[in-house]
């Protein structure tokens, strides 16, 4: 199987659900532009040498010139699949060019987020899902909001500890400041106190829009600046009318219009004009419609069995002291045909275990203390099994419906593996 020439397998036929191809990951699309600073910045060099890459992107900028600025945005939910039929500067670009990315397992904006910001797999950060245990907490946490229960009231994971306990990785946005680069980050005014904003900023003070004209006027102001810089630009309009529209509505539609609008606004600017600014554009991960919900029942016999499952979705981990046939079956039996059971070990794999060197990401970042927290340790926030959900399915959790999450069942989902989930666009003006 070959789609924008990225060699893409099986994981499983059966359920149409395929197995990433770190090598033209969406984490190693920024960390591939960032390779034509490396002249000007040859400390960067090293830290690259540890990151993912995009090898079609590569291939691409060898014959571009090297950009004083790169505007990168990334738009939440779209997905090649889900735009195909669009017409735009988008679908006009991909036609173009003929890249694309795959997001990184789970395909989850959570854990793609923390892997765009510092180009490393999830089973490096360590950020490797929705609602995940860590060792600290003894107990699950959402990784969008930061937020886990402690004694049945909501606490952020950050009121005694630092982002460091919890993710490994330098986000792109420190790295450049390090250097003497200027990085800024602009994100919509709702994301003032969501807990992962945290994670992918590291201290950086992000700058906060209300509209899309606001985005403009920002990024116009930043690139009157003297210094060579990386404006990142997240937008998240396509993701958030997905989950309440559906990713085959007129809403959907409109969305990606609204932000192909913002694009062509930016391709006008004198500074991209003349080759100065380079714009990239991408996403976390692509939309899969739900049309068939399939909701738990019996979830207390599963809890007395000890069984737990983390949230509701396409990709669920269960917690369970007991590995074994008979939990196996009973999980089995809970998705019947429409998902698959598969082990920790395995799950890790589709998360990007053994692509990346943890000890290398380590020395890189002059982090001795680092290997004390992650290894051994990142595995274990994953289940001790992982549920898949094939196309079209969304599983149903009622009573774990927590800080935020939208309610279910939702119009489109993601977070397994499907082509729609997975793929997801790669453009550059």
């Amino acid at each position: 199987m070959n789609s924008f020439e990225i060699s893409t397998s099986w994981f499983n036929e059966e359920m149409e659900l395929l197995r990433p191809n770190y090598s033209y990951s969406n984490a190693g699309i920024l960390p591939s532009v960032l390779e034509l600073w490396g002249d000007k910045f040859p400390e960067l060099n090293t830290d690259l040498n540890t990151l993912l890459k995009h090898k079609s992107l590569q291939k691409q900028l060898k014959e571009r010139d090297v950009p004083k600025n790169i505007i990168y945005i990334i738009v939440d939910g779209l997905g090649t699949e889900n735009i195909k039929n669009f017409e735009g500067s988008i679908t006009k670009n991909l036609e173009e060019l003929g890249l694309a990315a795959h997001s990184s397992f789970p395909t989850l904006t959570g854990t793609n987020m923390v892997s765009l910001s510092t180009g490393l797999t999830p089973a490096v950060h360590g950020v490797i899902g929705a609602n995940i245990y860590h060792e600290k907490l003894r107990t699950e946490y959402h990784t969008i909001s930061g937020m886990y229960l402690n004694n049945g009231n909501p606490q952020s994971v950050l009121t005694n500890d630092s982002v460091t306990e919890y993710m490994l990785g330098h986000p792109f946005t420190i790295r450049l400041k390090e250097l003497g680069a200027d990085s800024n980050i602009l994100l919509p005014v709702e994301y003032t106190s969501v807990g992962l904003v945290s994670f992918i900023c590291q201290g950086l003070s992000p700058k906060f829009y209300k509209n899309p004209q606001e985005i403009l006027q920002i990024a116009g102001e930043l690139l009157r600046k003297d210094n060579q810089q990386v404006i990142s630009i997240y937008m998240g309009y396509p993701d958030h009318t997905a989950h309440n529209y559906g990713v085959n509505s007129s809403e959907y539609h409109q969305s990606v219009k609204l932000t192909e609008q913002v694009i062509d606004a930016l391709r006008e600017h004198p500074s991209v004009i003349s080759g100065e600014t380079m714009i990239l554009l991408s996403s976390d991960h692509g939309h899969m419609q739900v049309k068939r919900p399939k909701f738990v029942t019996g979830l207390k016999q599963l809890q007395n069995d000890g069984i737990k499952l983390s949230s509701s979705g396409r990709t669920l981990h269960v917690y369970t002291s007991d590995v074994g046939d008979k939990t196996f079956e009973k999980l089995s039996e809970l998705i019947g045909n429409f998902g698959i059971v598969v082990s920790q070990e395995e799950a890790f794999k589709l998360a990007g275990n053994g692509i990346l060197s943890v000890d290398e990401v380590i020395k890189a970042e002059h982090s001795k203390e680092g290997k004390k927290h992650y290894i051994g340790l990142v595995e274990n926030r994953l289940g001790q099994y992982v549920i898949l959900m094939k196309p079209e399915v969304q599983l149903i959790v009622p009573e774990i419906i927590k800080f935020g999450d939208y309610i279910s069942p939702l119009k489109s989902e993601h977070g397994s593996l499907s082509k729609e989930e997975l793929f997801v666009p790669v453009c550059v003006w």
